[in-house]
C-alpha cells in the first residue's frame, strides 16, 4: 500500500523524534505497541520537503490512517506535518512489522528515508474485554478472567504501562492483594493475608519503579 501526499515538513510523533538531518542519511524509528493499542505518530524532519511517500508493511494496512495535517512553524522553516493514526487489532500477532517513508522521492534521492519498524509485544498479562456499566455496583466489579483484579483496573494497566512488563506484573500484584482485603474485609484471616500480600506486591513495586512507586499506585487505583 502506498499514501503518496504533498508536504513541506514530516515528522514522526510523541516522544519527539527528528529524522532526516543528512541529505543522503537513512534513520530508523521503532514504535512499540501492544495488541489493541491505539496512538498516534506525527512524523517529522529539520529539512524541508515538497513530499513524502509512506510504504505499509501489507499485514499492517489496516491499521494505519493518516488523520489530519498540521501547520508547523519554527525558526528553521514552517510547513505541514503529518498525524497519523494506528489501531493495533487485540489479535494482532506479535512479531516487527517494517514500513517505509521516502522524502522527495525520486529515484536519485530514495536513499533518504525512514525506516519504521513496528514493534507488536508479547503480552505478559492478559487484555480483558471492556466492562460494561454493572461492573461499578459492587466493589468486585467485573472480573472476565478470574484473575482476582477488576477489568477496569488491568486495562488500566495493560495500556498505561504497555512495553514495561516488570511495571504491569508488579502492579498486578498490588492490584489484586487490595483487591483481596476489599473483599474480604469481614474476615480477619483473609484481610490479614491480603495485607501480607500487599506489603509483598509494594515492596516490588518499589524496586522496579524506585521514587515514584507510591504515585503509579495511586493512579493505578484512582483507574476504576
Amino acid at each position: 500500500m502506498k499514501i503518496v501526499c504533498t508536504l513541506i515538513t514530516l515528522m514522526v510523533m510523541v516522544p519527539l523524534l527528528v529524522v532526516a538531518k543528512d541529505k543522503d542519511d537513512s534513520s530508523v524509528y521503532r514504535i512499540s505497541v501492544l495488541p489493541g493499542q491505539t496512538l498516534e505518530q506525527t512524523v517529522s524532519s529539520e529539512k524541508q520537503f515538497k513530499s513524502f511517500e509512506l510504504e505499509l508493511h501489507s499485514e499492517i494496512e489496516s491499521w494505519v490512517s493518516v488523520t489530519k495535517e498540521v501547520e508547523t512553524k519554527s525558526s528553521k522553516h514552517k510547513g505541514k506535518s503529518l498525524v497519523i493514526a494506528l489501531t493495533v487489532p487485540e489479535d494482532a500477532s506479535p512479531g516487527v512489522y517494517l514500513s517505509q517513508v521516502y522524502f522527495d522521492k525520486k529515484p536519485s534521492k530514495k536513499s533518504k528515508s525512514l525506516t519504521v519498524e513496528l514493534e507488536v509485544l508479547e503480552p505478559v498479562i492478559s487484555l480483558p474485554p471492556e466492562p460494561g456499566n454493572e461492573n461499578d455496583t459492587t466493589v468486585e466489579g467485573i472480573d472476565s478472567d478470574a484473575d482476582g483484579v477488576r477489568d477496569d483496573v488491568q486495562r488500566y494497566i495493560y495500556f498505561e504501562y504497555a512495553g514495561q512488563p516488570s511495571v504491569q506484573l508488579a502492579l498486578m500484584d498490588v492490584a489484586r492483594s487490595l483487591q483481596s482485603a476489599l473483599i474480604g474485609a469481614e474476615s480477619r484471616e483473609q484481610a490479614y493475608q491480603a495485607v501480607k500480600a500487599f506489603d509483598s506486591a509494594y515492596n516490588c513495586l518499589s524496586w522496579v519503579v524506585p521514587g515514584t512507586s507510591y504515585e503509579v499506585a495511586s493512579r493505578c487505583m484512582r483507574s476504576r
